[in-house]
């Protein structure tokens, strides 16, 4: 009864994970790549990927400061427009022609996981004191 396409969330899920810890540990970095040619690194010894990880996120930890308006983009696309997403799969799964895959307790769990993130939302939106 299920499809191939049923792993589809799943395969990407593992495929984005996979992506980011690609980028974060094996990527060179420019201070890595300096420290190669300056033969501070020996490579023979191993791949030090545990230093290019925490020059990465102390390279990102600015750039919410720096470049607010990329920050609040992706934001609103990560965000707002993935829990409109959320809202569109509860409202198709009551919709009579369609296949309902799964019991019907998980309507009901769609519905409490759309409604706080919805709460959630609004509240880091509104003003603080």
């Amino acid at each position: 009864m299920w499809s191939y396409l049923s792993l589809l969330p799943v395969i990407l899920a593992l495929w984005a994970i996979a992506g980011i810890w690609l980028v974060s540990c094996i990527t060179f970095h420019p201070v890595f790549a300096i420290a190669v040619a300056n033969r501070s690194v020996d490579l023979k010894k191993g791949f030090p990927f545990i230093r290019l990880l925490w020059l990465k996120g102390l390279g990102g930890a600015g750039r919410e400061k720096n470049q607010k308006g990329a920050h609040m983009a992706g934001a609103f696309l990560a965000f707002i427009l993935g829990n409109l997403y959320f809202w569109l799969q509860f409202l198709l799964s009551w919709i009579k022609g369609l296949p309902q895959p799964g019991p019907r307790w998980v309507k009901l769990l769609r519905l409490s996981f759309c409604v706080i993130s919805t709460i959630l939302i609004v509240a880091s939106i509104l003003p603080r004191e």
